[in-house]
């Protein structure tokens, strides 16, 4: 499995993320048995999505985002589904939740990393959908 892969790489990044508290790729093992669901194993970021998708959903711009419907993938939904908004505020909101409720230097670092993402993306957004700024830019 990839993830598993992942983890048990020696590489410098790799054992730096594990030194400052990085644990969304470890397969989540019950008695030894890897958890699956609908077959799939699952790891601790997938357990972060099912969390999230469990809370109210947040306005992230202009879409209401729950934390899995943002991403088609059989480990969140019985069936395809055409995503309702960019996947990429799906992975915004898990890592603020993780940043939130699973505090270490390395979700903290994280989260900030994605607010500062998020609030570029959102001025680009903005920009983009009004005519007269980009008129304006355009004229500089």
């Amino acid at each position: 499995m990839v993830y598993r892969y992942f983890w048990e790489k020696k590489t410098v990044i790799v054992k730096l993320k594990k030194i400052l508290g990085y644990i969304s790729l470890i397969p989540i093992s019950v008695g030894g048995e890897n958890i699956k669901l609908r077959g799939i194993g699952i790891n601790y970021h997938d357990l972060y999505h099912l969390e999230v998708a469990q809370l109210d959903r947040i306005l992230m711009g202009k879409s209401w985002v729950s934390g899995i419907h943002g991403i088609n993938t059989a480990v969140f939904h019985d069936a395809p589904i055409i995503a309702e908004y960019d996947s990429y505020l799906d992975e915004a909101r898990i890592a603020i939740h993780e940043g939130l409720t699973r505090a270490t230097a390395f979700s903290i670092v994280k989260t900030f990393c994605w607010l500062i993402l998020l609030t570029q993306i959102l001025h680009l957004e903005t920009w983009m959908s009004k005519p007269q700024l980009r008129a304006r830019w355009a004229r500089c």
